[in-house]
């Protein structure tokens, strides 16, 4: 099955599309678009955002963002991952700490301290593959290794014999 084909068979059983991207990996105008032309093209997938009201909406992107900044991402990631404008990131913080939440200060260097160097070669080799997926490269690289770790692949994908001193 194709991620287009998962994407409509998501949308199908109800998932909003920013659940999908989450689910799939991908950013949420890639579910759009996608969504979008399944319509054009005879697909019967709802539309999510007429069914909910704008407040909802707005609390549901509080949550997301309030969860994200307390695990001490700079408000610019969060926007980037969640596709929202980076001022929006910066009044849900405000709004939050208003409300008595804690949230942790974060510097754009200690953002960047926790980007793993990628070479150009290797952000290259990438490119195609996250462009199929509506990512960009690092994003991708990410997904990589939160997929390998998450599902204990480090000794498999190296396969140096390390894993015998474990």
């Amino acid at each position: 099955m194709t991620t287009t084909d998962e994407i409509i068979e998501l949308a199908k059983s109800n998932r909003f599309p920013f659940q999908i991207a989450e689910q799939l990996n991908v950013k949420r105008n890639y579910v759009s678009s996608i969504l979008s032309e399944a319509r054009k093209n005879g697909h019967d997938i709802p539309k999510f955002t007429p069914g909910k009201s704008r407040s909802a909406r707005g609390a549901e992107t509080y949550e997301r963002v309030i969860y994200q900044a307390s695990l001490g991402l700079h408000p610019l990631e969060i926007a980037g991952r969640l596709n929202i404008g980076v001022q929006t990131v910066y009044q849900k913080i405000k709004q939050a700490r208003e409300n008595g939440i804690i949230i942790p200060q974060v510097s754009p260097v200690e953002a960047v301290k926790r980007r793993i160097p990628v070479s150009p070669k290797i952000r290259t080799a990438l490119e195609p593959h996250a462009s199929i997926r509506g990512l960009t490269p690092i994003e991708l690289g990410e997904a990589l290794i939160r997929a390998i770790v998450e599902n204990d692949l480090v000794n498999a994908v190296l396969d140096d014999g390390a894993a015998h001193d474990l």
